[in-house]
């Protein structure tokens, strides 16, 4: 959070913050899967420094992946949207419903993201890497597939 007056804990740092946070969810759970992450929870007494450092150099692979992320991110977010469809009795509704389960279908079908080239993969080591560890330094947030992944012990 934005201290007065700090180098680093700045306004500008959290609005960095979101944004990185909100294209890191955009990344499909299964690339996240594949990147070697870090472990562990690091802590350096300049912590706002080397977060802000480890969040320009994500910046440089986010500018890498500048056509792949919004792929990504639709892709991500048209599965959410299936996802829920499929928590949900629709039989009562099919007549209401079925307009709108075949464009989130349709949008699904747009949407699909295939394997991504070695290049966008080193991209992505290149992105999630340093943006999982300024996380962990910022300490306030943890994307939750991470969590998962942490846990499981891969």
């Amino acid at each position: 959070m934005a201290q007065d007056g700090h180098p680093y804990f700045t306004k500008a740092l959290d609005e960095t913050r979101s944004r990185q946070r909100q294209l890191l969810r955009g990344i499909p759970d299964w690339i996240v899967e594949r990147v070697p992450l870090p472990r562990g929870e690091p802590t350096f007494a300049d912590d706002g420094l080397v977060e802000t450092e480890l969040r320009k150099i994500a910046d440089r692979g986010i500018a890498e992946l500048e056509d792949a992320l919004p792929r990504f991110a639709e892709h991500v977010r048209v599965e959410g949207l299936v996802e829920f469809l499929q928590t949900r009795e629709l039989t009562e509704y099919a007549e209401a419903v079925n307009s709108l389960a075949n464009e989130i279908l349709e949008r699904r079908r747009e949407a699909y993201v295939g394997e991504h080239s070695k290049d966008e993969y080193r991209a992505l080591v290149r992105t999630i890497t340093p943006l999982v560890w300024a996380d962990d330094l910022a300490g306030d947030y943890v994307d939750s597939r991470v969590k998962v992944l942490r846990e499981r012990g891969t």
